[in-house]
C-alpha cells in the first residue's frame, strides 16, 4: 500500500477519538476502546528492538501483519522501521470498529507474537498512542 491510497483511506474515515495511554496494558486499552462508540479505530504502536534482536523482530512482525491483515475487521496495519534508528519500529493500525480492534487484541496470533517480543526489545512492550482525525474543515481562531 503506497503513500497515495493510505492518505484516501484515511479521508475516508472518521476515527474515534482515544486519550494515548503509553504503557497501557492491553486491558487497560480495551477498555477505552470499549468506551468509544461508532466508527474506526486508530493507533499506532511503538517499541525498540534490542540492537542484536531488530532483524528478528522485524521478521516476527512481518508474521503478524500477515495474519492481522487476513482479520475482516482490519483496515490497515503497516509496520515500519525509523531510518534514524533501524532498531525502533513504529505500527500504524486502523480496525473498522470497536469490536474489530477487541477481535484483534483477542486474536491467538497476538498472544504468541508478544510472548516471543517480550524478550527481544526494549522496556515491556508497545507504547501505544490512540488517534483521531483532524478535520480539514477545521478552523484556525485569530490571535
Amino acid at each position: 500500500m503506497n503513500r497515495t491510497t493510505i492518505a484516501s483511506s484515511l479521508k475516508r474515515l472518521s476515527v474515534v477519538a482515544l486519550p494515548a495511554t503509553p504503557g497501557g496494558s492491553s486491558t487497560e486499552n480495551a477498555s477505552l476502546v470499549k468506551a468509544a462508540t461508532g466508527g474506526p479505530v486508530a493507533l499506532y504502536a511503538e517499541f525498540t528492538a534490542l540492537p542484536e534482536h531488530a532483524d528478528a523482530v522485524e521478521a516476527l512482525i512481518a508474521g503478524l501483519a500477515r495474519d492481522v491483515r487476513q482479520e475482516p475487521g482490519n483496515l490497515i496495519f503497516e509496520p515500519h522501521r525509523r531510518v534514524s534508528n533501524p532498531a525502533a519500529f513504529f505500527v500504524y493500525e486502523v480496525y473498522r470498529n470497536a469490536d474489530a480492534f477487541q477481535a484483534h487484541i483477542t486474536a491467538p496470533y497476538g498472544a504468541v507474537f508478544n510472548a516471543a517480543l517480550g524478550d527481544l526489545i526494549e522496556g515491556t512492550g508497545s507504547e501505544l498512542t490512540w488517534l483521531t482525525p483532524v478535520s480539514a474543515e477545521a478552523v484556525i481562531p485569530a490571535v
